[in-house]
């Protein structure tokens, strides 16, 4: 608990204990112009009244205490679950970024049932055939898809990991903004075009939906240079 809880708290007890002794004090020198007993007895009385009204003051500030104490603990947990969650969440969400790269460099696919060629070379042959010769119908076959799909699906579900953190209220506007730049610039440049291209391409998919119709991750990749990538696709797209 703050420093200025417990000065308060110092403060409210001296004042009250002096304000006590104040008042008996004014009362009976003052007022009624008594002198200082010698009878012990009434000393003694003197001693049940200061305690009795002094102990409910003091019972009360210490309830006081006790309320402050447990409202600080309670607070004092709730912050250390958050953290855990937000530690929790950030490993999945590093480690789901690392299982798009591993998917991507596992990526292999014969192609013309001849040569077998990795993630990148998938990703040239994909942009060649886009934007330079428009020959697609490989990538249009059941079997290329089914192999390239493993890529944009754990990239769709590392998305939707963090809309759903972010609706539940555990990442605020300012948060998921940063996790998506985070996600852009984590992740190989070959692999976010992969992602993009493959997204805007097959986009009657559902994973590729979620990912193209994903405005904040979207806009931000644009901003970061992909605008003029994304409109060469969907020009391609609607030819």
């Amino acid at each position: 608990m703050k420093r200025g809880f417990w000065l308060y708290i110092i403060f409210v007890t001296a004042g009250s204990i002096l304000l006590l002794i104040s008042s008996y004090v004014g009362w009976f020198f003052v007022h009624l112009s008594r002198s200082l007993s010698p009878s012990g007895e009434q000393w003694g009385q003197f001693g049940d009244f200061f305690g009795g009204v002094l102990n409910p003051i003091l019972s009360f500030i210490t309830i006081c205490i006790l309320i402050k104490t447990s409202i600080y603990q309670e607070k004092h947990n709730s912050l250390l679950e958050q953290r855990e969650r937000i530690k929790r969440f950030e490993d999945r969400f590093y480690g789901m970024i690392g299982q798009v790269k591993n998917n991507f460099d596992k990526l292999t696919i014969n192609l013309n049932g001849e040569e077998k060629i990795d993630g990148k070379k998938i990703l040239k042959v994909m942009e060649d055939a886009i934007f330079s010769n428009n020959q697609t119908e490989f990538m249009n076959t059941n079997g290329f898809k089914e192999n390239i799909f493993p890529v944009v699906r754990q990239f769709y579900l590392l998305l939707k990991m963090l809309e759903t953190e972010y609706a539940r209220g555990d990442i605020s506007d300012e948060s998921i903004l940063e996790y998506n730049l985070w996600l852009i610039n984590s992740t190989d440049y070959d692999i976010l075009r992969f992602v993009i291209l493959s997204s805007y391409y097959y986009d009657t998919i559902q994973a590729s939906k979620f990912i193209v119709g994903n405005k904040r991750f979207i806009d931000e990749v644009k901003r970061l240079g992909f605008e003029k990538y994304i409109e060469a696709i969907i020009k391609y797209k609607s030819m």
